[in-house]
């Protein structure tokens, strides 16, 4: 898998109307919306002026990316600090993704989970936690094929439908001592 992950490198994302727009494109295609916890499509009015608040408050290292195959966009992912689910005492980022529609259904979402795993810990993440819509097979599938654990579900109140949604929780650990090797972050995820 390592010559296959190496084929796949990042591009920090810029508050610029370019990326958004690219962003928000992705975002709302009906797969991405069927598969999200937001399911409702976002507007430019609103999307622009949320996507240059609320996307860059983390520090630079932890900025959201867009991820490259040979120089192309393929996909999108957001990284936000969390605490450890576990309560361990390292800097924990949850995780989303979004593959662009047009490179769907290839095996990239695994490549680039993968790659972004050496991405975060190269920053000093120490664990990465991910919760997916039950529904959501095919990230199921990549989160557990590129070294996820499982580490319980729950339900969780949709903001969008009112509804209740069911998910799986899964956590790597890029840290020594827990499946890692890297011996992980002294700081703690709880800010």
């Amino acid at each position: 898998m390592f010559s296959e992950v190496s084929l796949i490198s990042f591009e920090m994302c810029l508050p610029i109307e370019e990326h958004a727009l690219t962003v928000m494109t992705w975002r709302n295609d009906p797969t991405t919306l069927s598969m999200s916890f937001h399911r409702g499509p976002k507007l430019w009015e609103t999307f622009w002026p949320e996507f240059q608040e609320t996307y860059f408050l983390n520090p630079p290292e932890l900025h959201p990316v867009f991820a490259l195959l040979e120089g192309r966009r393929i996909g999108f992912l957001k990284f936000n600090p969390v605490p450890h689910p576990l309560g361990l005492p390292r800097l924990t980022v949850d995780i989303s993704i979004n593959i662009a529609p047009a490179f769907r259904a290839k095996g990239l979402g695994r490549k680039v989970i993968a790659a972004s795993l050496e991405h975060l810990r190269t920053r000093g993440v120490g664990s990465v936690f991910a919760e997916v819509l039950a529904h959501n097979e095919a990230s199921i599938k990549s989160f557990t094929a590129v070294g996820f654990m499982p580490i319980g579900t729950s339900d969780k109140l949709n903001p969008d439908t009112r509804e209740t949604d069911h998910v799986h929780q899964f956590v790597a650990e890029l840290a020594a001592g827990v499946g890692g090797a890297d011996g992980g972050s002294s700081r703690d995820a709880k800010t």
